[in-house]
């Protein structure tokens, strides 16, 4: 697959990914399959950023955090009573 043939957008809060691979025969007939997936988006995912990669047939998507979920947790300290 090439770059040209995928589509990766974001609906909402999904992340909708589809591909469309071509294959012609020596007849010429052109034969083609279309595949799509869908995948919820989580919360703390900085939409806007979002990016594709497609490099020797292997697409990465980088989905960077929101800077308020890059932030460390908070322990909370728990007394005991009685």
């Amino acid at each position: 697959m090439e770059a040209k043939d995928l589509d990766v957008s974001i609906a909402g809060d999904t992340l909708l990914i589809k591909g469309e691979k071509r294959q012609e025969t020596e007849q010429k007939d052109k034969n083609y399959h279309v595949t799509e997936r869908a995948f919820a988006l989580p919360d703390g995912v900085a939409r806007d950023k979002i990016t594709a990669d497609l490099s020797k047939g292997v697409l990465t998507l980088t989905l960077p955090k929101t800077a308020e979920a890059q932030k460390p947790a908070r322990k909370i300290d728990v007394k005991a009573t009685g």
